[in-house]
């Protein structure tokens, strides 16, 4: 029984601490070297003949050790994750703050009707200049320039782009 207890506490102890593949997988992640190469920098007087055979022996935690690593950086609600999905946001919120200036300035000038024209579908035709936009200035822009190339006499006004999404 207490043999058992030992090997349950030994193999315990193991789990706790990573393989040295794991050492290996993650600096060869960040260093773009060869197993053989980031092996034999982490070690001291290591012949390629032994580096051979250690990776041999290890072919298998050195493939679990690459799976864990590559699971766990599509892990989701980690850190870095979380940083891609703030930027995202903040973005999207500047793409809507350009739509509200939009409706706000068109308002201004007394144009908001044209949110609401039966003829021209307003909402669609910001969804494709939002989608041919790389950022929310160039999105503005785009409005801008599709509101100039508009009919004034179908509209009403002449070069209605330049009257709205000015910065005041």
């Amino acid at each position: 029984m207490k043999k058992l207890f030992e090997n349950w506490r030994k193999h315990l102890n193991e789990a706790a601490v990573p393989h040295s593949a794991n050492h290996i997988v993650k600096k060869m992640k960040k260093t773009g070297k060869s197993a053989m190469e980031t092996l034999k920098s982490l070690t001291t007087d290591l012949s390629d003949e032994e580096a051979k055979r250690w990776l041999e022996r290890h072919k298998d935690e050195m493939e679990s050790a690459k799976q864990d690593l590559d699971e766990a950086a599509y892990e989701p609600g980690r850190a870095v994750s979380g940083v891609d999905q703030e930027i995202d946001r903040e973005e999207a919120v500047s793409y809507q703050y350009v739509r509200d200036t939009f409706k706000s300035d068109l308002q201004d000038v007394g144009m908001d009707w044209l949110m609401d024209d039966p003829n021209e579908d307003m909402y669609s035709v910001l969804d494709q200049l939002q989608r041919n936009s790389d950022s929310p200035d160039e999105f503005a822009d785009n409005i801008k320039q599709w509101l100039n190339n508009q009919d004034p006499a179908q509209i009403g006004y002449t070069n209605l782009g330049d009257d709205v999404l000015n910065e005041t």
